[in-house]
């Protein structure tokens, strides 16, 4: 069995189940918000739209053309994602400079509450064999799976692929299980570079297991942060 991820990725752990809520849509357009969950509940977030598109004329905006940042999701997600209340936010202020010249900007963000209860602390891919795409750093695939929790990287628990068009990190479970939970911890500096991964589940490594099922994919983790993948989160879908 094998679970993969794409681009670096760092601890894994099977224990965690989330219960969630409906999702939610806030638009922010020039004045400062923040985003907030009740009853302990935390932040996940679904997706982002930051810039305008046709169609969408929020904030009095009439858009001819489609703008929008490529890097809004993980921008607005490292400041609101597994947080029971984000940063303030605003349309001209998360990107610098915003998107489409800062004319007729906004945010749309669509989020749910999510609340994490802990049910097992097994983990599968403890010291199990680890490979990734290339390494740097000293960043070898093996520390993400050495049972220790720290995310300062210079402690020697995280690992580092190099910077590729399509860095991968997988590791070998040695058996086959119904693998429903995934924990993925982010390192507590530059955490951003993990952000719009995908996981897949599978025995297959042809074309480095991209023909597994795919389990997840625009995933994001904040800085110094960690992330639990369980069945609501790790829906599969097959490519096309």
């Amino acid at each position: 069995m094998q679970l993969k991820f794409w681009p670096t990725t760092f601890v894994l752990v099977a224990s965690v189940w989330i219960s969630c809520c409906c999702s939610n849509e806030e638009i922010i357009c020039s004045d400062w918000k923040y985003i907030s969950c009740t009853n302990s509940k935390k932040i996940r977030v679904d997706d982002v739209i930051y810039g305008h598109v046709v169609g969408r004329n929020e904030c009095n905006t009439q858009p001819t053309t489609n703008c929008t940042a490529s890097n809004g999701f993980c921008e607005v997600a490292e400041l609101t994602e597994g947080r029971q209340a984000s940063y303030w936010l605003h349309a001209r202020e998360v990107i610098n400079p915003p998107p489409c010249g800062g004319t007729d900007v906004y945010i749309i963000l669509t989020y749910s509450c999510v609340t994490t209860l802990t049910l097992s602390d097994e983990n599968f891919a403890l010291k199990k064999p680890a490979k990734q795409s290339k390494t740097t750093h000293n960043g070898f695939a093996t520390n993400a799976v050495d049972g220790r929790t720290s995310r300062q990287y210079y402690s020697g628990s995280c690992s580092h692929t190099d910077e590729e068009t399509a860095p991968w990190w997988r590791v070998d479970l040695q058996q086959r299980i119904a693998v429903t939970h995934v924990k993925i911890a982010n390192r507590d500096i530059l955490g951003k570079r993990l952000c719009g991964f995908e996981i897949r589940i599978g025995d297959n490594l042809k074309n480095n297991g991209t023909k597994n099922t795919r389990c997840g994919v625009r995933q994001h983790i904040p800085t110094n942060q960690v992330k639990d993948f369980n069945k609501h989160l790790l829906t599969p879908n097959r490519d096309s």
